[in-house]
């Protein structure tokens, strides 16, 4: 059986690097990549990776998501079904 699982960088979504420091691919893509928004240079890191998933595409002027969107998620019926545990979800 082919894997079919895509390898990915750590962080590829986000900033590259912060203050010099490599983010994308190293341990620093699991923390805050950055911390004190005092900085203006760290406010514009943070709008330009969060304008990179195009928010326009994905909701309306009034923020609520497409209602096209909304569509493609499965009914609540078929969504995540409890999946019965002897613990009940209870930590082992």
């Amino acid at each position: 059986m082919a894997d079919d699982r895509v390898a990915l960088a750590q962080g590829w979504t986000g900033p590259k690097e912060v203050d010099g420091k490599q983010t994308e691919g190293s341990w620093r893509s699991h923390q805050v990549p950055f911390g004190d928004m005092e900085k203006p240079e760290h406010v514009q890191l943070l709008e330009d990776w969060m304008q990179s998933y195009r928010p326009e595409e994905l909701f309306d002027a009034s923020g609520r998501l497409k209602p096209e969107l909304a569509e493609l998620a499965p009914a609540a019926s078929v969504a995540w079904e409890p999946i019965p545990t002897p613990t009940r979800g209870a930590a082992a």
